[in-house]
């Protein structure tokens, strides 16, 4: 079974780059030099090519640009509608769009570097070897159905709101209306050694294999100790780190390992960020485990030495490890911070998640600081709801309400029930957590992690 899923992944992975530059290499076409045609006094006829700004000094060592390339998009009469982002906050804004003005009336632009997006939320369950990459794998590319929705795979490097240009490696793109739905970065380079480290965190968004490292890491393990780290809200998925430890716990416990121990190190002052009763459950779920998992709120990793396998913490107290397991500190993308349209995250009005200084800019999910698959679906499809409203359409059924309700692992069949409300007129939140208790919430849950593929026309 374990080589199995070692083996599906990697099919999966070159299945999907496969198709998706294939998708690519017929879909837009960047349009190398602009020119423009200059009739003289001497009836000589030149052509000079049109010249994007300049990259900035502070961002040239960062991307490779191209500043002469543009890429053509988008017809005469159509708005040109450019999505940064394939992850759930982007699709869930295309589909909406789409449900409420003609097609015929856009051109929107899909930019992901990613060909596909692999489920946020599979990867505690992957973690722990309860499930694979079955099901949970949505290939972003499938969504291209020119010539309303082209995607192109591209990193982004810089963005110029004031000209409304959006800068890739492949080129420069324009925009009327613009979404940032990035997804947030955790920057381990800003903590000294442990981008050097064998940070095993499942968070990671640079290869999802790290969640099958982490298990197989703790497989092998005999005796010793994990850490894992939490930085300060907001951060993806508040209770991951919390239900990643229970079940290690949970799994070590049963395989007959002794001799362990599980420390949370968590820069925010209470576990989970929520409604009290979540925390409380968490940290009596913690006390009843004698030891074996410890709680330390108000720390962090101040650094790491990976060749002693030690940390040092921001309370000045040192710490071995076996197996680490990070989480860097959350922020937006530092092209994105560069740009002036996030400090940490994207600044928006969250009655439209229109950015706060640019009404043509928009962002979802968590680059906008929500943290959760339920509330990038629910901001992505306000967003389209704010553009649609703008552009002269009035959705039938408008959100009014965006919500994200699972079960949280805990250990011996309990769970968390929790269920999230934003009300999108007041800005204000409501939470319910109780704890439940059988097999059928792990049935729910399984059933909820697949289903977050679910907006993608291809899925694995």
């Amino acid at each position: 079974m374990r080589g199995t899923r070692r083996e599906f992944l990697g099919a999966v992975v070159g299945g999907v780059i496969g198709y998706g530059f294939g998708l690519l290499a017929g879909s837009l076409k960047p349009n190398v030099v602009v020119t423009k045609t200059e009739t003289q006094t001497t009836t000589v006829t030149t052509t000079t090519t049109a010249q994007a700004p300049a990259t900035p000094a502070h961002l040239q060592t960062k991307v490779a640009y191209n500043d002469a390339r543009f890429i053509k998009f988008g017809e005469p009469g159509r708005k040109r509608i450019v999505v940064i982002g394939g992850g759930p906050a982007g699709v869930s804004f295309i589909n909406q769009l789409l449900q409420i003005v003609p097609k015929e009336k856009v051109s929107i632009l899909l930019i992901d570097k990613n060909v596909y997006w692999v489920s946020g939320p599979a990867q505690t369950e992957i973690a722990e070897g309860e499930m694979g990459y079955e099901g949970v794998v949505g290939v972003i590319n499938s969504l291209s159905s020119p010539p309303t929705v082209d995607v192109l795979n591209s990193q982004v490097g810089w963005i110029d709101p004031d000209n409304r240009l959006v800068y890739t490696e492949l080129g420069a793109v324009e925009y009327d209306y613009l979404l940032i739905a990035t997804g947030m970065v955790f920057a381990d380079w800003e903590i000294p050694g442990l981008a050097y480290s064998p940070n095993l965190s499942i968070y990671a968004v640079t290869t999802y294999s790290r969640a099958l490292t982490y298990y197989y890491a703790t497989e092998r393990l005999k005796s010793g100790t994990i850490i894992i780290g939490i930085p300060q809200a907001p951060y993806k998925c508040g209770p991951a780190p919390f239900e990643t430890a229970f079940m290690t716990y949970e799994r070590l416990r049963k395989r007959g390992v002794e001799n362990f121990k599980i420390i949370i190190l968590d820069a925010n002052p209470r576990p989970a960020p929520g409604p009290d009763t979540r925390r409380k459950i968490i940290l009596d779920f913690i006390n009843n485990t004698n030891g074996a998992i410890e709680y330390h709120p108000g720390e962090y990793v101040k650094a790491v030495d990976p060749a002693t396998k030690t940390l040092e913490s921001t309370k000045g107290e040192k710490y071995k490890w076996d197996v680490l397991m990070i989480i860097g500190p959350a922020r937006a993308p530092d092209w994105l911070i560069a740009s002036g349209l996030a400090k940490r995250f994207v600044t928006v009005d969250r009655r439209t998640f229109r950015h706060i200084k640019y009404n043509d800019i928009y962002s979802a999910g968590d680059a906008q600081g929500f943290t959760n698959l339920g509330y990038a679906v629910g901001s992505g499809a306000v967003v389209a709801e704010s553009i649609a409203r703008d552009m002269g359409y009035e959705p039938q059924l408008p959100t009014k309400t965006i919500s994200n309700e699972n079960y949280n692992n805990l250990y011996d069949n309990y769970f968390i029930h929790i269920k999230l409300v934003f009300n999108v007129d007041t800005g204000k939140e409501q939470a319910v957590a109780e704890l439940v208790h059988g097999s059928m919430y792990k049935n729910i849950r399984l059933g909820w992690i697949r289903g977050s593929t679910s907006l993608y026309p291809i899925r694995f």
